[in-house]
């Protein structure tokens, strides 16, 4: 198994104010995720996730997003996903940057 990192940007139909990006940052400590909104209508998200390839880390955040996220989040759309080789140092995490 690998560590991997993914980085997801969720659209909702509404701003995600400070307490709702604290619900989730909670809700997945054990992905050990990272949670940010600008204020604009979504949040991006990085987390951790252990899989034996690219592939299998892919289908391992999009089942954590599916059941532990999206449901959180009044008219969330995942609109982007990224995976990285490796997980950030602890202590040097920052949330990541909406998508472009």
């Amino acid at each position: 198994m690998s560590t991997w990192t993914a980085e997801a940007t969720v659209r909702t139909t509404r701003r995600v104010d400070v307490s709702a990006v604290g619900d989730l940052s909670r809700i997945v400590t054990a992905a050990h995720c990272v949670a940010r909104s600008s204020g604009a209508q979504g949040v991006c998200l990085r987390m951790t996730v252990e899989a034996g390839t690219r592939s299998g880390a892919y289908g391992t955040a999009l089942s954590l997003l599916a059941t532990q996220v999206l449901p959180h989040l009044e008219g969330a759309d995942l609109t982007d996903l990224r995976i990285v080789a490796g997980a950030p140092t602890p202590g040097t995490e920052t949330a990541p940057q909406p998508a472009r």
